[in-house]
């Protein structure tokens, strides 16, 4: 099996089973499903099956509830899923906001909510918190906001800064977590995690992680 996995999505099984959803795009557009056993040392994956994108769509991020319903972003396109199953989340990088759908009704206008001066790029559930990360929109070692000159959006490889958030599900309100000034060495802010008292950064551009002690939490 080819894997070129972009966005990932952790449901917990119990008795430290999970089941792991994977969106790939190596050598078939398409869902990839494994069983995770966390109780060895080492944790074991097996695979369990996969579902197939529609042709010309290509995966972006994937979420689940806990009946099994898969929810998929699509590149270009504008999940996390509330708690108690009723809705979902879905991240508008280009409006740098985070919108809140109801599952009942898909069709009913979102809630929108604007990040604070940052471009979210991802949005997950790390324990009881919906985390989002993603890099600074004005930012003036950058010349300031993120530019589209003759249609083409600038690709953002001038380093900008990086903001975690915390997002209130019910509010909608955002809360600053952790807010860092441009890096030489890490860019393009995407995820983040929180472990223990650390926190861990993911970027789209970077080939390594970021991480910091958050001595309050």
């Amino acid at each position: 099996m080819l894997l070129n996995v972009q966005g990932l999505s952790l449901r917990d099984a119990g008795a430290g089973h999970y089941t792991l959803y994977a969106a790939n795009h190596g050598g078939r557009e398409s869902i990839e499903v494994f069983g995770v056993d966390a109780k060895p040392e080492v944790p074991a994956l097996t695979w369990q099956g996969c579902v197939m994108l529609p042709p010309s769509l290509a995966a972006n991020s994937v979420a689940a509830y806990s009946d099994g319903t898969l929810l998929v972003t699509v590149l270009a396109h504008p999940g996390c899923t509330c708690a108690d199953d009723s809705g979902f989340f879905v991240v508008a990088f280009g409006r740098h906001a985070i919108l809140r759908y109801s599952r009942d009704d898909p069709s009913a206008p979102p809630v929108q909510s604007m990040a604070p001066g940052f471009m979210p790029d991802n949005i997950h559930r790390d324990g009881g918190r919906l985390l989002t990360a993603g890099m600074v929109y004005d930012e003036p070692a950058c010349g300031g906001i993120r530019k589209v000159i003759d249609g083409k959006a600038d690709e953002m490889k001038c380093h900008r800064g990086t903001v975690v958030a915390e997002l209130d599900p019910g509010s909608m309100n955002f809360r600053i977590i952790a807010y860092s000034p441009p890096d030489p060495v890490v860019n393009g802010a995407s995820a983040a995690v929180i472990i223990g008292k650390q926190l861990w950064v993911a970027s789209y551009q970077s080939d390594c992680l970021a991480y910091r002690t958050l001595p309050w939490l």
